[in-house]
């Protein structure tokens, strides 16, 4: 019998490579704007000054500025570590049925903690009148729906392909 770890598990891979990324740059942009690390200068995006202006029109103090910008930036990375694991185990193909459980749980607790993420951003973007932003973050939370429903889909045919292994006289039901 096949392992059904990777096999047929291909885009899912990649999802999570991106998600991954995406929630770790994120995170390492609210702390890393116009740094200089070496001969490598970070071009992030000055998140101090984006978000004072929306404090100045929500009239909260500038005070909080900072500490909302640490726990957005430790939220995004806590969101990206499932990501990372679930791509790691993957590329290293550590092959065990009980991790292999854990680990597509893991895949689908960090879409919806991303989904969680989107959501409250996506308030907020309404909260503080900030339009792009709640574009950006709407396309977003879409993608993680997408996400969500690719995942699905290669588990249902993972299985699929396995049962019609276990019992060849299911592969023929089709024909």
């Amino acid at each position: 019998m096949k392992s059904s770890k990777s096999s047929g598990h291909q885009l899912t891979i990649l999802l999570a490579l991106f998600w991954g990324l995406f929630w770790l740059f994120n995170g390492l942009d609210k702390f890393m704007h116009s740094s200089v690390i070496g001969d490598f200068m970070w071009f992030g995006q000055d998140r101090t000054e984006q978000i004072s202006v929306y404090a100045e029109r929500m009239q909260f103090p500038i005070s909080w500025i900072d500490p909302i910008l640490v726990f957005t930036g430790v939220w995004e990375f806590l969101v990206a570590a499932p990501f990372i694991i679930f791509v790691a185990y993957n590329i290293t193909n550590f092959n065990s049925e009980s991790v292999n459980g854990w680990l597509h749980y893991c895949f689908y607790n960090a879409l919806c903690l991303s989904a969680v993420t989107f959501l409250v951003f996506c308030v907020f973007d309404v909260i503080a009148g900030a339009r792009s932003e709640l574009l950006e973050h709407t396309v977003y939370f879409v993608l993680i729906a997408v996400s969500f429903m690719v995942k699905s889909m290669e588990s249902i045919y993972a299985a699929l392909a396995l049962r019609s292994e276990d019992n060849p006289s299911l592969a023929n039901v089709r024909k």
